[in-house]
């Protein structure tokens, strides 16, 4: 789906009222070209000087007003539809499962999301411009046929020639647009990974290297293409600036020798093609600024197919209530899944998983990286859909349209969390009972709760896991998942987390699944599980 057809699919706009204005735009332009000819042909005559004046006064606040509405409603419409796209993938981002989000990853989703819709955002006003600029054109050659048919058949050929040239070489650039729009989002990776893996690249050099020569090639790659790219634009760009002085020439040098009238009407004829030279070249910019909005455009609607094509549930993110404020039993039966690459081949699997946990335990798991736990947390909590086996809650097996409801029993600090800044789904939460618990948990001095936010979330790993532990005891949830939370805390916190808050949670009847290797602590747990190659195993004290 192109640019065109997403505007007309995604407004109920009066595009006959458009163009009916552009059309006056463009009679009102070549009406002034045609009035300034008369006047310039009749400058003695003082009374037709005056009526020309008139009608001059009346083409500019015509062509003043339709060039105002243009822009505006078309500005209006292409804003609306960026506004509505943008909207639109973010609901669906969000609706998605998280698979489909690390199946795409985050570098190609910002850049189509920000840079495309951007890129669409900011042609407008070129696209816009160049709009104008054509149905002013046509009108002009319009007038030019008036005064000379041969002058008119002869500035369409030169015309139709030079916008076939022109297009042809953009097919080119279309190419090189594609390019240059995956090769950013490797761009856009390669510093992702500089960012987040600061601290890895600083402790090896020799990875900070590679990892800084990774970007550079790949920035030196990129300028390559653009710089191709603009190499193009440059040609299509002279050569319709030379067009322009060829068209002239014709007019000029040819036209006079094959009609031995044409002398008479060469100046008007003359001035008309200077008059057009101005528009055409706006249309000339217009054309690279509709292709990469067009290219754009067509990039955005695929990541949003491709979120459509990899969506394998029907969820629903409506406010959900939990599925059960009170439970006897958390079940696995037989849960099995697998990771797979692009092309559907397995990479690693987990399961069958069978397990029972009782309402109000403290269940740990353990096993050595790479056994299965993060995974098998998320398949606990429902982020991740098995591809064989059940989750049940009492008797009730849960099934795929009451997903949301069986994740709003569960808050979790997952290995790899996100901290908001602001309690984002915890509403009139009471500030005095928010900072008590930053006090509680040693945050007081590092950041306060006021006016809805957090004034700092800027914190050590630890400290920032501290505040994410007070959103979840916030949050007041049935189940807590919690994955090495103790693993950045100092002695003080580790044994607050072990000895005070998980038995203040099961004392209140919550149920803590915890991953942890913190083995001098495994007294306070009520079952210990251990995983190994993506299975339980059974665990040896």
């Amino acid at each position: 789906m192109n640019l065109l057809h997403l505007i007309k699919k995604e407004t109920n706009v009066p595009h006959r009222t458009i163009f009916t204005m552009a059309s006056i735009s463009g009679m009102s332009n070549a009406g002034i070209l045609a009035i300034i000819n008369s006047a310039a042909g009749s400058a003695s005559q003082e009374d037709t000087n005056f009526r020309l004046l008139v009608l001059f006064i009346i083409a500019m606040l015509a062509f003043i007003y339709t060039q105002r509405f243009i822009f505006n409603e078309t500005t209006g419409i292409i804003e609306g539809v960026v506004s509505s796209l943008r909207s639109r993938i973010t609901d669906k981002i969000r609706r998605s499962n998280l698979l489909t989000i690390e199946h795409l990853g985050r570098a190609n989703i910002y850049s189509r999301l920000t840079q495309g819709t951007a890129v669409v955002s900011q042609s407008a006003v070129q696209m816009i411009a160049a709009l104008q600029s054509g149905m002013m054109v046509l009108f002009a050659v319009f007038y030019i046929a008036t005064l000379s048919m041969m002058a008119f058949a002869l500035t369409l050929l030169l015309i139709a020639g030079g916008v076939y040239i022109y297009l042809s070489y953009d097919k080119h650039i279309l190419g090189n647009l594609e390019k240059s729009t995956y090769k950013e989002v490797e761009f856009f990776q390669s510093i992702t990974h500089t960012l987040d893996g600061f601290k890895e690249a600083k402790l090896n050099a020799a990875r900070s290297n590679d990892l800084s020569a990774r970007t550079h090639l790949l920035s030196e790659e990129l300028r390559d293409i653009k710089v191709d790219t603009g190499r193009l634009f440059t040609v299509n760009y002279i050569f319709s600036q030379s067009f322009f002085y060829v068209l002239l020439a014709v007019m000029v040098f040819l036209l006079p020798r094959l009609i031995p009238t044409y002398t008479e009407s060469i100046t008007e004829i003359t001035a008309a093609i200077l008059f057009i030279i101005g528009p055409l070249s706006q249309v000339v910019v217009g054309i690279p600024a509709y292709s990469q909005a067009n290219f754009s455009t067509m990039d955005i609607i695929a990541l949003e197919d491709e979120l459509d094509r990899l969506r394998s549930d029907a969820e629903s993110m409506t406010i959900a209530t939990p599925l059960a404020e009170r439970f006897e039993e958390l079940r696995m039966f037989g849960i099995e899944f697998t990771y797979r690459d692009q092309q559907g081949r397995p990479l690693f699997s987990v399961g069958p998983l069978d397990l029972r946990i009782k309402a109000g335990e403290i269940v740990f798991v353990v096993g050595g990286n790479g056994s299965g736990k993060s995974t098998f947390m998320k398949l606990l909590t429902a982020l991740y859909w098995p591809d064989r086996g059940n989750l049940a809650i009492d008797s009730h097996t849960v099934n795929d349209m009451e997903l949301q409801s069986y994740r709003e029993m569960f808050a979790a600090i997952f290995g790899e969390f996100h901290l908001f800044d602001r309690l984002y789904g915890i509403r009139d939460a009471d500030e005095m009972r928010v900072n008590e618990l930053l006090k509680k948990l040693g945050l007081d001095s590092k950041t306060h709760f006021a006016d809805g936010k957090f004034s700092n979330i800027d914190l050590s790993t630890g400290q920032r896991k501290r505040l994410a532990m007070a959103v979840a005891l916030l949050e007041d949830r049935p189940i807590y998942v919690f994955d090495e939370w103790a693993a950045e805390q100092d002695p003080e916190f580790r044994r607050y987390f072990y000895e005070t808050l998980l038995q203040d949670l099961k004392g209140r009847g919550k149920t803590v699944i915890a991953v942890t290797h913190d083995d001098h602590y495994f007294q306070y747990a009520d079952k210990v599980v251990k995983m190994d190659f993506g299975k339980f195993v059974p665990y040896e004290a």
